[in-house]
């Protein structure tokens, strides 16, 4: 093979100078010419190679850190090193080594959970703060004025330079961070929204300062956000005052402990803001400001009279939808200044939020822009607590003397969407923030670090402390035993044991076992070693605490697996033995494979209002709508067969529960009669070919020695290795799965209507397992015939390789259309025909009389329309037939689910 030959340096930094400068001059903000450009080049080949190729200056005093390389442009190595994600413990690390026991809870696990970007739209950030790129002439810094050096020179013979005030960035920045008791929540916001500022250059000099309030109203200043207080020294809290006016200071908080229920740090921002502009970077949303120690404060709408406006001198005005409070508050201090003599002292703040609009308002109202305004608040101080007690504990969003069912319920009545699912997957174990990272990461990716905020500032946590000498910040929180079965009951049962299996994954992983669901771990307890035992006891205990929520099937499962981890001791008795005796016996062992986790892609489609349509038909009375498919990420486990050459077969696991089988009466183009009644059946697990059965896994399978009957190892119409083998009849699907038996050693069947209806559906009640209707993107069928008012589509007119489409929640492909699935029950009008039918036992199919009575097909196929594709629809025909025009196929289980655990 031929090795590539290396890039030239030059050729690739011309390209990327290309690149950068196309968009530095489409952006009119660069403030370059080609003449700065040359100026930067010829610099950076005089600087003079030191010691070391690269060296790194980290100013003491928090400022910017600044890297330095001295090869302008190196050709790419060999082996480019790979990106490493941040992680975090799931646990806390494990304490040293100390003689005598531990306890099961200090022992840590050390997972590691990839973190999420916790700011959204850091692009829009960036640009919101262009106007605080500007530059000023500098009062200390000079530069040479090389054009009029030479007029001078030539036209008065001076010779002597011309010298000018060097242009620089208007402002520094301070960014003072409040150290409360929730800041562990804001980490990771704080430390990615420093980054943007530093990298977007709009600032002369960056600064970090961590605020601390003592006992008495005094406030300290330590630099450095991140440093700890024990070991920095602490600075007057006056220390940020700049006679220049050119400091901008940021107080980042959610301003939720008790220092902003006291009116100390209200007159210190006062105090600051007759020097310096400043803002309040609140980090909740405005939705929840009310919901804060801000929302005593009067909405506000400030305007600047001049650029770099300090706080001091902003004008302010009573928001258009507030003017009604602003005359009752100077009517209340005019009553006040009556009675007592004095008016109401009070301090008007500005206030932003991570958000690209209010951070441009601010920014064009500190630059002077137009007509520009920013929110702020007015706060009486004459209403506040002259001290602050400060409290270790973050204060809650929710009202401390509620029970904890008004608790649940205020939450969910307050709390937004996203909030209420985290916390109902949360309540499923053990709680602490690299976990809901992970439910984040695998089951919520569309959630934020507000969230996180919303459910940890509930009230609906208690904070468990881990022993430790000296005393840390607890990293463990827990639900009161009612609120986590409130918060376990809105959850869809198959989303709770999603969150179980997710953490169960990665703590398998992490201790070496590779990535087993909770069942199979549970299995392996016994044989692991103590340190292992006492990093899964925590998580276990809670899961199967939460497994017995569920009820039903799963409590009894809970109830197996508790035996792993508390076996019963052996019951002890007083009764005498006759001697033993010496007996010799062979021992066999079984090595169990364990189940693999595979990742897929899932989809549902909804129905989502037009608005623009709807004004023009509001004279029939309709409204127009559109359908929006959705695709999130999924996971699940997997039995992998291997059939010789290369090709083998995947079974998904499906956990078995109850559903409703059948169709409901109100089902658009349902079929009177054969869907009908609907009724309960329960199933155990049981394992399910992924996707119908491939032409080259029937091929493999066809050249294994005949049972009862031969097999054509190539019937299919439609050819590919990939695509779904087709003109099978039932009798040819009965003797694949006689021999895949034979072979595996496992008993491999077709599925009964109940497993396939069961599987179709993965926990919905929709008419399919994507929604209220179906699209040509989700599934292979006549694309010209529409279903409950849905999108035409695409007529393929043939089948598709496998996997071509969304898989369902369970994981399954091709549960909808492509071709027609054999299942194992011999046919029957209706359910009501057969008193089997209401059997509890849905994986057993019903009994027959006779191998050729004619059996049941469900899916649907290419050729048909999406009617027939519904997950209740039953299609019948002889168990001989093959159908060429329809292709009939079929996918296998194996009910036999114990051997793969």
């Amino acid at each position: 093979m031929a090795t590539p030959e290396p890039i030239d340096p030059i050729q690739r930094f011309a390209a990327l100078l290309r690149q950068e400068w196309a968009k530095l001059d489409a952006r009119h903000q660069s403030g370059l010419d080609t003449e700065d450009l040359l100026d930067i080049l010829w610099l950076a080949h005089q600087i003079q190679p030191e010691t070391q190729s690269t060296e790194q200056l980290q100013k003491t005093d928090g400022s910017v850190t600044l890297q330095r390389s001295h090869d302008l442009v190196s050709p790419p190595s060999s082996s480019p090193p790979q990106k490493q994600e941040p992680k975090a413990a799931v646990y806390p690390p494990p304490p040293e080594p100390q003689s005598g026991p531990q306890s099961g809870l200090g022992a840590g696990l050390p997972l590691q959970v990839p973190a999420a970007n916790a700011l959204r739209s850091r692009l829009d950030l960036a640009r919101a703060l262009r106007p605080l790129m500007q530059k000023i002439p500098s009062s200390t810094q000079r530069s040479l004025n090389e054009e009029a050096t030479a007029v001078q020179i030539a036209e008065q013979g001076v010779l002597s330079p011309v010298l000018e005030p060097a242009p620089e960035r208007w402002f520094d920045l301070a960014i003072v961070v409040e150290d409360s008791p929730s800041l562990t929540l804001w980490e990771d916001t704080i430390a990615e929204l420093q980054v943007l500022v530093e990298q977007q250059g709009a600032f002369r000099q960056i600064r970090t300062w961590r605020l601390r309030g003592e006992q008495g109203g005094k406030l300290e200043l330590f630099l450095n956000w991140q440093s700890t207080p024990t070991s920095a020294r602490a600075r007057h809290a006056d220390a940020l005052l700049d006679p220049t006016g050119r400091r901008i200071i940021w107080i980042v908080s959610d301003c939720t402990s008790d220092l902003w229920d006291a009116s100390p740090i209200y007159m210190w921002l006062e105090r600051l803001g007759k020097h310096v502009p400043l803002a309040i970077v609140q980090l909740f949303p405005e939705r929840l400001w009310a919901r804060t120690a801000l929302g005593i404060g009067q909405p506000m709408c400030l305007h600047a009279a001049m650029p770099g406006a300090t706080q001091a001198v902003l004008s302010a005005g009573a928001l258009p939808l507030y003017p009604e409070r602003e005359e009752e508050e100077e009517e209340a201090g005019g009553r006040r200044q009556e009675a007592g003599g004095r008016r109401q002292k009070s301090v008007i703040l500005p206030v932003i939020s991570l958000e690209p609009e209010p951070l441009s308002r601010w920014a064009n109202v500190t630059t002077g822009v137009g007509d520009a305004s920013v929110a702020g608040l007015k706060i009486a101080l004459d209403e506040l607590m002259p001290q602050s007690g400060i409290s270790a504990q973050p204060n809650s969003l929710t009202p401390e003397h509620l029970t904890p069912e008004q608790r649940v319920q205020q939450f969910c009545a307050t709390a937004s969407i996203m909030a209420q699912k985290l916390a109902g997957l949360m309540a499923a174990v053990p709680v602490s923030l690299p976990v809901v990272h992970l439910i984040q990461k695998t089951l919520l990716p569309q959630s934020r670090q507000v969230h996180v905020a919303e459910v940890f500032m509930s009230g609906l946590l208690d904070q468990v402390p881990l022993p430790s000498d000296p005393p840390q910040p607890p990293t463990h929180y827990r639900f009161p035993e009612t609120v986590r079965e409130k918060l376990i009951d809105a959850v869809p049962i198959s989303k709770t044991t999603q969150v179980i299996d997710t953490v169960s994954g990665y703590i398998s992983e992490r201790l070496g076992l590779g990535s087993k669901s909770f069942a199979a771990l549970m299995a392996d307890y016994s044989r692991l070693e103590l340190h292992q035992q006492q990093a899964i006891q925590p998580f276990a205990e809670i899961a199967l605490s939460t497994l017995r929520r569920l009820g039903g099937d799963y409590r009894a499962k809970a109830d197996r697996l508790a035996a792993y981890l508390h076996p019963s001791p052996p019951e002890s008795t007083t009764q005498s033995f006759p001697p033993l005796q010496e007996h010799c016996y062979q021992v066999a062992t079984v090595e169990v494979e364990p189940l693999q986790r595979f990742d897929f892609e899932t989809a549902t489609i909804e129905r989502q209002p037009d608005p623009k349509s709807r004004k023009s038909r509001q004279k029939q009375n309709q409204q127009a709508s559109e359908w929006v498919i959705t695709k999130a990420p999924g996971y699940g486990w997997q039995r992998i067969e291997d059939l010789g050459d290369g090709i083998s077969l995947e079974l998904v696991e499906v956990l078995g529960g109850r559903f409703q089988m059948g169709s409901p009466q109100d089902e658009p183009d349902r079929f009177t009669g054969r869907e009908d009644p609907q009724h309960q059946v329960a199933l155990s697990d049981f394992f399910m070919g992924k996707s119908p059965v491939t032409q080259a896994q029937w091929r493999a399978v066809a050249t294994l020695p005949q049972r009862n009957q031969d097999l054509d190892p190539d019937p299919s119409r439609f050819k590919g290795e990939n695509r779904p083998v087709e003109n099978v009849s039932w009798h040819d699907a009965i003797e694949f799965c006689a021999r895949l038996s034979v072979q595996t050693g496992r008993q491999y069947g077709l599925p009964t209507e109940a497993e396939w209806e069961y599987a179709c559906r993965a926990g919905t009640t929709t008419p399919f397992c994507f929604g209220e209707t179906i699209t040509t993107e989700l599934a292979n069928y006549d694309g010209d015939y529409v279903y409950n008012k849905g999108p035409k589509g695409v007529k393929r007119g043939k089948t598709t390789p496998i996997a071509s489409f969304p898989a369902n929640a369970f994981g399954l492909y091709d549960m909808h259309g492509n071709v027609w699935e054999w299942c194992a029950d011999p046919w029957h009008n209706s359910y009501a025909e057969k008193p089997e039918a209401f059997k509890q036992d849905g994986n057993s199919p019903w009994r027959s009389e006779n191998e050729n009575d004619n059996r049941s097909l469900r899916g649907g196929s290419w050729l048909n329309s999406p009617r027939l594709c519904r997950s209740a629809f039953r299609y019948v025909t002889h168990p001989d037939g093959r159908d060429d025009d329809h292709g009939l196929g079929f996918r296998v289980v194996c009910r036999a689910a114990g051997t793969f655990k």
